[in-house]
Order: C-alpha cells, then structure tokens, then sequence
C-alpha cells in the first residue's frame, strides 16, 4: 500500500482499536469538538482501507454479531458504540462537505481574479517577420500565450520598431516596443492569445519615443509577418 503522506498514529491507533479503554474514550471525546482531528481520521480509515479490502470479507448475522457485541462490550456500551460510529460518519461526512466548499470557493476566486487560468492554452503559431534591408525576424506564440520576438534592428531611420498584431476584423492592436539587440517577450495573456486566428498578421513600424503605446501605426513599415500553426 502507498501513502501520499505519514497518516496520524493516534488516528491510525484509533482506527485500529489499539486504544485501551481511557485513551479512547479521551480521543473520542475530543472528536466531537475537533474538525481537523475528525478530518485526520478520516484520512486514516481511508488510508487503511486497502488492507481491509484485501481481506475477503464474511458478515455475520444480525443476531451473532449483536450477542457478539453484548458480550463484549455490555448492553450500554453497545448502545453508545452504535451512537459514536454514527456520529464518526457523520463527522466524517461533514469534513468531506467543507472540503468540497473549500474547493468550490477556490475556483471561483480563480474565476473571478484570473478567468484566463481556466482557459485552454493558445494554440502555437510562428511566424517570420520579413524586414527591410535585412533577414527576416522570427516570431513565436507560445501556449501560455506569450509572443516571443527575436531581436529587431531596424535600419537608420526616426523612430524605433513597434509590433502590431493584426487580424480581419478590427484595427490593428499594438502590442510592444522591439529590442534591437535581445529577444521581446509580451505577454498576451490566454483570453488574447487564444483568439489569434490563423492568417492574423504581425506588423512593425517605425513610431515616435515615449511610454504609450501609439493609436494607430504610422505608415513607415519596418516589417510584416503572417501567424501560422507550428
């Protein structure tokens, strides 16, 4: 049998029945306050489980199994054991349901802080940015949807490279400023990237410094590419 991980002794002894008389009484009285002791017995019945399963099981009958525990435990007793099994799975059953609310509440803040978590992953596309004056530019879309472009020189000319993404429907969407001399990473992000149709358009042109992006391109291209499926 294999154990993701080290399951409680106490638990373990507890669902074992090693416990003598005092301990258990002491451990079953602390379940009924105790949610995450509740939880690590659980973890324990379910751990052990396989050995019980491997044994072939035979049920007694009702009456046997009652004088059984008649004789065993005392008419109260076995009372009280019936009661404690019952509230175990009940315990049980509650831990289970919290987990289970816990999962549901976590998805739904991915959902409502990060929503592209739970998108596919964008199909990967290449594409070579042919240039003016030189050899063509590649470009990578990855599945995390980031665009990798390698290292655009442009020629000696006012501006500096600008990449656009262009599709058929709308205007083109700027993206990033190119580095001359190192690799451009731009993260598009899922919900952008897996959009991108095939066919859409990688455009650089030479644009004006400064920090915001510009509205339009300028009709100075440096550059165009088309997106193909790697």
């Amino acid at each position: 049998m294999t154990v993701s991980s080290p399951l409680d002794e106490d638990a373990v002894a507890y669902v074992l029945g090693t416990m003598d008389g005092a301990e258990r009484a002491s451990f079953e009285a602390a379940l009924l306050d105790d949610a995450e002791l509740a939880a690590l017995v659980w973890r324990a019945e379910e751990g052990l489980r396989p050995l019980a399963d491997a044994v072939p099981s035979r049920r007694p009958r009702r009456r046997v199994l009652a004088q059984a525990e008649r004789r065993i435990f005392g008419e109260e007793r076995t009372a009280a054991r019936a009661s404690r099994g019952a509230a175990r799975f009940w315990r049980a059953l509650a831990s289970l349901l919290a987990l289970a609310a816990t999962g549901i509440a976590a998805a739904a803040l991915v959902l409502a802080f990060r929503p592209e978590a739970l998108l596919p992953p964008a199909a990967e596309r290449v594409a070579a940015i042919a240039r003016e004056g030189g050899p063509a530019v590649p470009a990578r879309l990855r599945p995390d949807g980031t665009l990798v472009v390698a290292a655009f020189a442009a020629p000696d000319a006012p501006g500096t490279p600008f990449l656009w993404l262009a599709e058929a429907d709308g205007p083109p969407r700027p993206l990033a400023r190119l580095d001359p001399a190192a690799p451009t990473a731009i993260p598009l992000g899922r919900d952008i990237a897996s959009r991108v149709l095939d066919g859409a358009r990688l455009l650089v042109t030479a644009e004006a410094g400064g920090d915001a992006p510009p509205a339009t391109p300028s009709p100075r291209r440096l550059g165009e590419g088309v997106l193909t499926p790697l």
